[in-house]
């Protein structure tokens, strides 16, 4: 662990302006087994830095990736939300799979960072293909059974007042 730590450091302090964005996708995830909170906390205010800077030009893989990782490691710095939901927004052409869709949101309501435009539009997603996400959303709450209850929570508190608009 000591050794992860100091390597986890040295490429937050020095390397993740040169970093392509599926290595800062990938430092992402692995920098949410930190224990220490705050030590977790310092190393993602840097790795946000070229998120926010970046973000437009991620491809959708990282993005999700990096939402996911931000509220698992709950990191909670609006900036990076921001930056997130606009390329996010930017991309909601491509075609999002379910469990991009579970992520993203599960990650953002985490944190308690709101989205009206991204939620919509990732509603509209959901409306537009409604049976592939059904089908995919059954076998990941099958799969996840914690995923389950806070995807349920996650739906009724941001996806049910968009239903009777």
């Amino acid at each position: 662990e000591p050794l992860f730590l100091e390597t986890a450091s040295s490429l937050c302090n020095r390397k993740l302006a040169v970093c392509d964005p599926v290595s800062l996708s990938k430092t992402a995830w692995a920098l949410t087994s930190i224990p220490n909170r705050d030590r977790r906390l310092d190393l993602y205010s840097k790795l946000a830095v070229p998120v926010v800077l970046r973000a437009d030009s991620f491809p959708l893989g990282s993005l999700t990736m990096i939402s996911y990782s931000f509220g698992k490691a709950d990191f909670r710095e609006g900036d990076a939300y921001e930056a997130l939901s606009s390329a996010l927004t930017g991309h909601m052409d491509d075609q999002l799979r379910p469990i991009d869709v579970c992520n993203v949101i599960w990650s953002f309501c985490t944190v308690g960072f709101r989205d009206d435009v991204l939620f919509s539009k990732m509603l509209g997603q959901i409306a537009e293909h409604f049976w592939i996400f059904s089908l995919s959303f059954s076998i990941i709450f099958r799969v996840n059974k914690s995923f389950k209850h806070a995807a349920m929570l996650m739906l009724l508190q941001y996806f049910v007042p968009y239903l009777s608009k």
